[in-house]
């Protein structure tokens, strides 16, 4: 259990209270603002960057599929120079 306050003067007490609610005023705005940016930084990673992402993985995947294809023909060719480029760009 916790040792008793040896509290010897009420105005110390209230000096302290003073400059509790003065830093809560200063606190609780800032604690506001940095509540306000997370929200919008989840916001931002739950819509904007999910959306980005997967335009990003349509679009890689359309250009793997050319890749694969230019392979196919270029092995069906029997270009074997292109067909090692073709090989690397998949």
């Amino acid at each position: 259990m916790a040792e008793r306050a040896h509290v010897t003067s009420v105005e110390v007490l209230e000096a302290f209270r003073a400059s509790l609610i003065v830093y809560l005023t200063k606190a609780r705005p800032a604690l506001e603002d940095v509540n306000d940016q997370v929200l919008r930084t989840r916001v931002w990673l739950q819509n904007d960057q999910r959306l980005h992402w997967e335009t990003q993985m349509r679009r890689r995947s359309k250009q793997l599929e050319m890749a694969q294809q230019e392979l196919s023909a270029a092995r069906m060719g029997g270009l074997r120079e292109a067909s090692s480029a073709h090989q690397a760009a998949v």
